[in-house]
């Protein structure tokens, strides 16, 4: 994990809230003084006082020395000389393991802010984030929700897990739990994902919500009844099905 001190650096010091800096030689100085290296860069340029990004980008940078970094920044500004560029960072993290190693696995992630997601990951590079989301960077995809490098803090397997719900440590996790909040538009993400696995563990999520006790309000919840009762009309799975069923006829008698 990046130290907090970095981290403060960054926040303090950079640009467009991206690892950009008016004096990127000197966030580089403190940075390798700190112990910490580069993976890759993305340049952007300055027009009219907004920063855009370019196409101009550099990736395997993690064992380079400080001044081979800094003689290819150079070397590409040189090669542009009629643009402004200045060069996005993206950090390497010596503990963070190769996240490809995790693709089409079933994993339990933290994030920076300590907060813990189970679910069946989807490696994707950062040319693909730079191409679908706009982000340079790679990461891991949990049905909807992407965590991106820099937001991990950890990561393990769990394949090898087995207990009363399969490879998870519970009936629905905070994966489940911030999509019910988030509305129908996630939930509809989950319910047609075709991974049964989450497919469940959402409706199980969604059951429990119901209950008065949960304290919880599902926004737009009419919306979200309409998805169920797609789902549960289409659905061949008997068991996932019945679940679907379960949740509508305990609507129908709430409301009774």
């Amino acid at each position: 994990m990046i130290a907090k001190e970095i981290e403060d650096y960054c926040r303090q010091h950079r640009l467009i809230g991206e690892n950009l800096f008016e004096d990127w030689e000197g966030f580089l100085d403190f940075l390798y003084e700190k112990g910490v290296s580069v993976k890759a860069i993305l340049f952007y340029e300055c027009k009219d006082g907004r920063y855009e990004q370019t196409r101009i980008m550099m990736n395997g940078l993690e064992e380079d020395s400080i001044e081979e970094v800094k003689t290819w920044i150079r070397s590409t500004e040189a090669e542009h000389p009629n643009q402004k560029l200045l060069p996005c960072f993206y950090l390497y993290d010596r503990d963070m393991p190769d996240l490809s190693a995790f693709d089409d696995r079933c994993v339990r992630l933290t994030d920076f802010t300590g907060d813990v997601y189970e679910g069946n990951a989807r490696h994707f590079s950062d040319e693909y984030a730079w191409q679908e989301f706009g982000r340079f960077e790679e990461g891991l995809q949990l049905v909807c929700y992407l965590f991106y490098y820099d937001q991990i803090r950890s990561i393990e397997s769990l394949d090898d897990c087995t207990g009363p719900y399969g490879r998870f440590s519970a009936p629905y996790g905070k994966l489940e739990e911030d999509s019910v909040k988030d509305g129908p538009d996630i939930i509809d993400e989950f319910l047609f994902s075709e991974d049964s696995e989450h497919i469940e563990r959402m409706l199980r999520c969604l059951k429990d919500f119901l209950e008065p006790e949960s304290g919880i309000v599902i926004p737009e919840w009419e919306k979200t009844l309409q998805l169920i009762r797609k789902y549960a009309d289409t659905e061949k799975d008997e068991v996932l099905r019945r679940q679907a069923e379960e949740i509508l006829k305990k609507e129908e008698e709430r409301k009774a």
